[in-house]
């Protein structure tokens, strides 16, 4: 677990955790939120091309799929939803 150090503060130690804590559940709560929006997407492209975004990947980076806007959306989608998972976890 991480450890909060308060300094250079006149504010009370407590009430400044808290404002952190406050800030960085929402914070959190923002990435979450994110996270079920790409996962909504994906699963639009996933319905509209019937495969799975694990096979679309094989696919698309062996050069089988030919270029389009909803790949290259798709492509992005997967890799920023990996990047706020990442920023998730602890």
């Amino acid at each position: 677990m991480a450890r909060l150090e308060i300094v250079g503060t006149k504010l009370p130690s407590e009430v400044v955790k808290e404002v952190v804590l406050d800030s960085l559940n929402m914070r959190l709560k923002d990435v979450e939120e994110i996270i079920v929006k790409l996962q909504d997407l994906i699963s639009e492209f996933e319905r509209k091309y019937g495969f799975l975004s694990e096979e679309f990947l094989k696919k698309w980076r062996s050069n089988q799929l030919e270029d389009s806007m909803d790949f290259f959306e798709w492509e992005t989608c997967l890799a920023a939803i990996q990047n706020c998972q990442r920023k998730e976890k602890p």
